[in-house]
């Protein structure tokens, strides 16, 4: 037993570590490449953000095939095959000197890190966790946030001095020599169950939880995929309009990008205290006090334009939001696991990050065409805060689907 615990572990770090270089850097830099390009090329504030809109909306188009082959061949070919397409990705953008092609090469990008981080991380993460979850879901999370607190930094003091051209090439190099290495001996898509060599497919079959039809019947569902909807649409259009608004607010792009560390920094710590923390006292109960407390964050940074203060409000926006956000996003896919089971985890997980995908593509482009009325991004952002306490709301109401049978609390 001890030594089964001490691979559950194994594998869980080793997800964080692949979620540290492949999505860590990659999301958390999208906006970094807004001021570079509108002042390049010219393009307006809801361009730039077709680019993001592009990455999410790959993201949202592969969610569901990627969790479709989760259920059906291992994990470590779909994860490494993906790596390969962010790492092309990279390549194909840092020559590109147009608007449609750069479009595609971040639709690219997109479908690969979906196929290569979350979905599987997660799907994975709940597969070999099943006694602490919350925190084992909280510690992948934490690797990706973490990824953008030490990498995305680095990336753009690489963007101010060298180029966005020769930052792009930079990020895909810990791409070949660390994650694609760790995803083929690490990662596996479950514990071995000792009942002999089965498929991915037959283990998956001897799971609880219900089947696809089912499940897709079932109102739980359909509040987490509204729960994770209006989520996405809020903080997406949110973060990756940051940096452009510190900029215009005033701020170097240096310290900029150290104050959104703070974001990332805090997710970490989010991501593992409260994912801990969800264990002992109720994923629900933690999700919407979570989605309450990121709208507050998101509020707060409209103080960012104080002459005095601001510095001061940004921080304590990152840091409210940070803790928040790390929290929302490693116990929507716990949730997933407490109200249908772990049958079809891969398949289901992967439709609600569809849908979620969607609303995330659409966060950007609604946030940017709102300041492009506006002159402004207060209306914006408090949109964005709205859309969290909407996603509250819908959490408040998820339960556990007829058939399945919560998992205890841990106590201890």
């Amino acid at each position: 037993m001890k030594n089964q615990d001490t691979r559950v572990w194994r594998v869980v770090w080793s997800l964080a570590l692949v979620q540290f270089i492949l999505l860590g850097p990659t999301y958390g830099t999208l906006g970094y490449f807004y001021s570079p390009w509108m002042k390049e090329f010219g393009w307006s504030h809801a361009r730039v953000a077709v680019t993001t809109t592009a990455f999410l909306f790959a993201q949202a188009a592969v969610s569901p095939i990627v969790g479709w082959l989760l259920d059906r061949i291992p994990a470590q070919i779909v994860m490494t095959v993906a790596a390969l397409a962010v790492i092309a990705g990279y390549l194909w953008a840092s020559t590109i000197h147009s608007f449609g092609p750069m479009v595609a090469a971040f639709a690219l990008i997109g479908g690969g890190v979906s196929a290569s981080t979350y979905v599987p991380a997660m799907m994975v993460a709940a597969n070999w966790a099943t006694e602490r979850r919350g925190l084992a879901l909280g510690i992948v999370l934490a690797g990706a946030a973490l990824g953008g607190t030490v990498l995305a930094p680095i990336f753009e003091v690489m963007l101010v001095h060298y180029g966005w051209r020769v930052a792009m090439l930079c990020l895909t190099v810990p791409m070949w020599l660390i994650a694609i290495p760790t995803i083929l001996v690490m990662v596996r898509t479950r514990p071995p169950t000792g009942a002999g060599a089965r498929s991915v497919r037959e283990e998956a079959e001897a799971l609880g939880g219900l089947e696809l039809g089912p499940a897709l019947m079932s109102m739980p569902f359909w509040m987490l995929v509204a729960t994770e909807f209006i989520y996405n649409v809020g903080y997406q259009g949110f973060v990756h309009h940051l940096m452009t608004y510190y900029i215009g607010a005033g701020f170097k792009a240096e310290r900029a990008a150290l104050i959104l560390g703070l974001l990332t920094l805090f997710t970490t710590v989010g991501a593992i205290g409260l994912g801990g923390f969800a264990d002992r006292r109720g994923v629900r109960t933690v999700l919407i006090g979570s989605l309450v407390g990121l709208a507050a964050g998101i509020a707060i940074v409209l103080g960012a334009t104080s002459k005095n203060f601001g510095t001061l409000y940004a921080a304590a926006s990152m840091i409210g939001a940070g803790l928040c956000v790390g929290a929302s996003a490693t116990l929507m896919p716990a949730i997933l696991a407490e109200v249908l089971g772990l049958r079809r985890y891969g398949t289901l997980w992967g439709l609600v990050r569809l849908i979620g995908w969607i609303g995330g593509g659409l966060g950007p482009f609604v946030t940017g065409q709102i300041f492009d009325r506006t002159g402004a991004y207060t209306l914006a952002f408090e949109f964005c805060a709205i859309c969290m306490l909407i996603g509250a709301c819908g959490a408040a109401m998820i339960r556990p689907a007829e058939g399945v049978v919560p998992e205890p609390v841990v106590t201890a």
